[in-house]
């Protein structure tokens, strides 16, 4: 049977994201069954023995662990996520300027998304960090004394907090693309009616950026629960004592060798972070986008 073109089209596009579609299967969708069976088993070397949601019972009833590496997790994203959204806002705004080279701090701007790694960021960025500031001291001088595990507990988010800051490209290029969608004849029209910059900013830019917005809120609440693994893992010198979830679930999996249980963690922290993600995105849609129709 002779194929047509279009039929020969289809087939070689099927025959280009082939590798993508193996690698997609092998190193995704597998593993991500193989886990979701594994969370029903008690797990060793020995064998494995089903035990339904036993697993799920233990994390939610009786592990204190659990509970307190994902209060941690949740309070560094509450904390993270509006300094992450107001920094990489600035950023954006500055970029935007209509001077010459602006193009030159783009680059750097963004430079550390794609050239610096997680490891890379953890091994300089302490070194940067504790020359700039010392929070402990900085503590100190204003009389507040605290115990040395809340002070190494402050120390650690603070360091992971502002290696963060480093790294905000792309919450940066996509509140750009959103300023650079923006009509310039409605700062000119608002200019002519007299209102200042920050008039127009709140006026203006805000309820245009409103989309934008949304989706880096978005984007940053998933990130700031689950991309800071690595780096804590840096800065505890690869030692398994930082109290983020990511790390207790390395700890019970991979130290403990409970691979059931570590597989059924893991899927109650997917279901939060998406919950977070969707709370994220219906609250953000109907507050800020209905704050720009409004307008």
């Amino acid at each position: 049977m002779k194929l047509t073109y279009k039929q020969k089209n289809v087939i070689m596009s099927y025959i280009a994201i082939s590798p993508w579609i193996i690698g997609a299967i092998i190193f995704l969708i597998f593993p991500l069954f193989f886990s979701l069976g594994l969370s029903f088993l008690k797990w060793s070397f020995n064998g494995s023995t089903f035990i339904g949601i036993g697993n799920y019972k233990e994390a939610l009833l009786e592990d204190r662990d659990f509970w307190y590496s994902l209060g941690i997790t949740l309070g560094y994203g509450m904390i993270s996520i509006p300094f992450t959204m107001l920094f990489s806002l600035v950023l954006a705004i500055l970029v935007n300027q209509k001077v010459k080279g602006i193009g030159f701090f783009r680059v750097v701007y963004f430079l550390p998304v794609v050239a610096a790694s997680d490891v890379v960021v953890a091994k300089i960025g302490p070194e940067i960090f504790s020359k700039m500031v010392n929070v402990t001291v900085t503590l100190e001088t204003f009389g507040v004394r605290l115990e040395s595990n809340i002070q190494n507990l402050i120390s650690l988010f603070s360091a992971i907090l502002v290696l963060g800051m480093w790294r905000v490209g792309i919450q940066m290029l996509i509140f750009l693309a959103g300023l650079q969608s923006i009509d310039p004849q409605i700062y000119e029209a608002a200019q002519i009616d007299g209102a200042s910059w920050w008039k127009s900013l709140w006026a203006i830019t805000m309820p245009l950026l409103a989309p934008f917005t949304v989706i880096n809120m978005v984007f940053t609440v998933i990130e700031s629960f689950t991309n800071i693994f690595t780096i804590a893992r840096v800065l505890a010198h690869g030692r398994s004592i930082t109290p983020f979830f990511m790390d207790y679930v390395y700890r019970i999996s991979f130290e403990q060798y409970r691979l059931g249980y570590g597989a059924a963690v893991s899927w109650l922290f997917l279901g939060i972070v998406i919950s977070f993600a969707l709370l994220t995105y219906y609250y953000s849609q109907r507050y800020l986008i209905t704050y720009q129709s409004n307008e």
